[in-house]
């Protein structure tokens, strides 16, 4: 990440950052057989957008969906972008029965139609990156203003919505995300079959 690199190059004109290219079996490999490494092979898989990857081979085995409902608290920027390319490229609509916030707004945005349940929530921050020690760090949002722009999101809003900071979260009232054109309309809970699964997680359940 940027942060990261700004951090251990500061002051140190002497360091280049090089950028290794391999193929997924490559790295599993290596990163296999590495002892004592801070980074397990198992990092790898939440790095490669595994989301998004599931929900593309989920379209193409289900090609007569129309609608996406989302529930989250949010994750990669990166992840939600990529989802939001599929919603957009299949002309999906897209459905937030609870919550749906951070990054899982953009993804949200991308929809033909954008649906929120009449007390559902859409939260909004400005990006961050890691710290090196886990502080958090604001990173620029230029991207996630063009993308909320792009989307239709009144540019108002959208520089609003991530001047808030990184660690803290902003839950605009349902009728102004209706004025900024981040939602299209507020849907009362019988507009959709239900699908939070918190009864039957399984995909009998869904």
């Amino acid at each position: 990440r940027r942060a990261y690199r700004d951090v251990l190059v500061r002051g140190r004109g002497a360091v280049r950052i090089v950028y290794l290219e391999g193929d997924r079996a490559l790295i599993e490999g290596r990163l296999a057989r590495r002892q004592g490494h801070f980074m397990p092979a198992g990092l790898l898989v939440e790095h490669a957008m595994v989301q998004a990857a599931r929900l593309a081979a989920l379209l193409a085995a289900h090609p007569a969906v129309t609608r996406i409902h989302l529930t989250s608290e949010g994750g990669l920027v990166e992840e939600a972008t990529a989802i939001g390319d599929l919603i957009a490229a299949r002309g999906l609509a897209t459905y937030v029965p609870d919550y749906c916030v951070s990054a899982c707004t953009l993804a949200f945005v991308r929809g033909a139609e954008r649906y929120l349940l009449t007390n559902g929530r859409l939260g909004f921050h400005a990006p961050y990156d890691p710290g090196l020690f886990g502080q958090v760090v604001q990173a620029d949002a230029a991207a996630e203003r063009a993308a909320y722009v792009a989307a239709g999101v009144d540019p108002a809003f959208a520089a609003e919505a991530l001047a808030v900071a990184s660690d803290s979260l902003w839950i605009p009232e349902p009728a102004r995300l209706i004025r900024a054109r981040v939602a299209t309309a507020l849907v009362d809970t019988d507009r959709f079959p239900d699908s939070t699964l918190d009864d039957d997680p399984s995909p009998a359940g869904a």
